[in-house]
């Protein structure tokens, strides 16, 4: 389909994984889903073959030719035509299913029209650049078989719940989170440096806290986990653990304006940091917020004077943003116009919508951290 992106028919795709969970076998799935990126706008069928599948999987075009037959034996009735792809010769025995039969073109059932409950997966998942490998071939780094099969059906159902407007990532009320303490270990005698108001401007009253990571595991929705690995904790958030290995997941300290677990009405504030050194760099270099904006947020603590009050010498080795070797040493800084801000840990997919080519969410994220950074300092400057 023509664009940075293409739908994939959720019941097909729930079919497929059902079929082929016994083997714990992908390739057939990643075939049905280049035949699917392939598809003709608005027909049932796809341009795409074998030699289309082989160049995506880097196999050659005989084996390609072996995932397509498999994926023939995937039907959803008793007759022929009832199966997950339909050849040119089952259509010359079924003309009135109306679908051209030329050599090459396969009808690919369940591609989805206009209304489907679709999901939509980015074309740069499965497009190789610069000579490189499609980044969908990194899950070969996984080392048994049916750890890539957990890994890749958490993958493909995470862009069903990816935030792309708000641009902040999974949700975490219907996928996983990270949680994170809002109060810090006691600094001096005076305790914690929780809540504090500071007023610059009249009607402009920003609120500081010491937030750390929490060392709880992270949490994930217990209907998430029974539809990727069916109930099983351990081999989802091992699954988890390799897509953020292989760089499929980014992990996002995200300040909302109220609990986002609680309140479904939590709006996103700004990425308090980035847990990718790339990202962040990137960012930097292009004077952009989206890398995390820890920095920003600390140098208006320090402005603001409460610091000084507050916490005395030891503020530069427990709160500086570049402690010990260029990473903050754990506790961080938010800054926020409201008192019920929080922090949580939400996860990110590498590949759209959080890509400077390929998305519409890097900017919407570029706008939001510009306002608040422009309002926070208006406040200390």
């Amino acid at each position: 389909m023509a664009g940075q992106f293409f739908p994939v028919d959720r019941e097909v795709l729930g079919k497929l994984f059902a079929h082929f969970r016994c083997d714990q076998w992908i390739k057939p799935i990643i075939a049905y889903l280049v035949l699917c990126k392939h598809q003709q706008r608005g027909q049932p069928y796809t341009t795409a073959g074998s030699l289309a599948i082989g160049k995506v999987l880097e196999i050659t075009r005989y084996r390609a030719e072996g995932l397509i037959r498999e994926l023939e034996e995937v039907r959803w009735g008793v007759a022929s035509h009832e199966q997950a792809i339909v050849t040119p010769q089952v259509l010359q025995n079924h003309l009135y299913i109306s679908v051209p039969s030329s050599v090459g073109l396969y009808q690919v059932r369940g591609l989805p029209r206009i209304g489907s409950d679709c999901i939509y997966l980015p074309n740069s998942l499965f497009d190789g650049k610069n000579g490189k490998p499609a980044p969908i071939q990194q899950l070969n780094n996984i080392p048994s078989r049916s750890a890539q099969y957990d890994a890749f059906c958490l993958l493909l159902h995470c862009y069903a719940f990816h935030d792309v407007e708000g641009s902040g990532g999974l949700d975490p009320r219907k996928t996983f989170y990270k949680s994170w303490c809002a109060e810090g270990p006691c600094l001096e005698e005076e305790g914690l440096l929780g809540y504090q108001g500071a007023v610059k401007d009249r009607g402009n009253n920003w609120h500081f806290w010491l937030v750390t990571n929490s060392e709880q595991e992270m949490v994930a929705q217990k209907s998430f986990i029974e539809t990727v690995t069916e109930g099983d904790k351990e081999r989802f958030f091992q699954a988890v653990k390799h897509l953020r290995k292989q760089k499929f997941l980014l992990g996002v300290a995200m300040v909302f304006d109220r609990d986002p677990i609680q309140k479904t009405s939590a709006e996103l504030l700004y990425p308090l940091r980035l847990f990718d050194f790339l990202y962040r760099e990137n960012a930097k270099a292009n004077d952009l917020g989206t890398g995390g904006l820890y920095s920003e947020t600390y140098n208006c603590l320090d402005r603001s004077g409460l610091m000084d009050t507050r916490v005395g010498d030891f503020r530069y080795q427990t709160f500086a943003p570049f402690g010990i070797n260029g990473e903050p040493p754990g506790f961080y800084v938010v800054a926020a116009p409201t008192k019920t801000a929080k922090v949580a840990g939400v996860f990110r997919l590498r590949y759209w919508p959080h890509d400077r080519d390929h998305g519409i969410g890097f900017h919407a994220e570029e706008e939001r951290a510009a306002a608040w950074k422009a309002g926070l300092d208006q406040a200390f400057r």
